[in-house]
């Protein structure tokens, strides 16, 4: 058969024809297949920040539950720890740099290291004492870890190994090192 604009149309059996309609809507329910499942993929994502976000909610609820007593311990808590942290530093008025470098000289010699020099040295910001100690590794290991066990915060700004004798195991060394201030700030 021919159409008017004289292309050749094709006619389809019964049989043709309904195949042609059971691809068709095999096809419409493969497409609705695929939509359905973004769209529950969409949702269960959906669903899981809402859940989240439900979570969240009552964590901040949570947190004006406590009553008075709970938040006033806590509050308490986190005083005694502010206050512990800063008794760890030394105030502007508890020590000053002579009384320091008492320290550090007691230190070094425990620590069983020989002072060979020591002077103060200030720079456009600090001030630190600067020591030219001796001795071997073990020495020095003790030395570090008294500092680090120290009852108030030390800084050791600089540690130069300068000179290692062979045979000795004794070794040159230069600590520049100070003590940790706090004051504290108002607002």
């Amino acid at each position: 058969m021919k159409s008017d604009s004289g292309k050749q149309l094709i006619t389809l059996s019964d049989k043709e024809k309904r195949l042609v309609y059971i691809l068709t809507a095999v096809t419409i329910l493969c497409i609705s297949g695929l939509l359905l499942f973004i769209w529950g993929t969409d949702l269960a994502s959906l669903e899981k920040s809402i859940a989240g976000d439900e979570a969240d909610i009552k964590k901040v609820t949570s947190v004006s539950l406590y009553d008075n007593a709970t938040l006033t311990e806590m509050i308490t808590s986190i005083d005694e720890k502010i206050i512990s942290e800063t008794n760890k530093f030394f105030k502007p008025d508890e020590i000053d740099i002579a009384m320091f470098s008492l320290m550090v000289k007691r230190t070094i010699k425990n620590s069983g290291l020989t002072e060979l020099s020591y002077k103060t040295v200030e720079t456009n910001q600090d001030t630190f004492l600067e020591f030219q100690v001796s001795g071997n590794a073990y020495n020095l290991t003790k030395f570090l870890y008294a500092v680090s066990k120290a009852e108030k915060y030390w800084t050791i700004n600089e540690l130069i190994v300068k000179k290692a004798r062979k045979g000795t195991g004794r070794v040159d060394i230069t600590i520049r090192i100070m003590y940790e201030t706090y004051s504290q700030v108002s607002n």
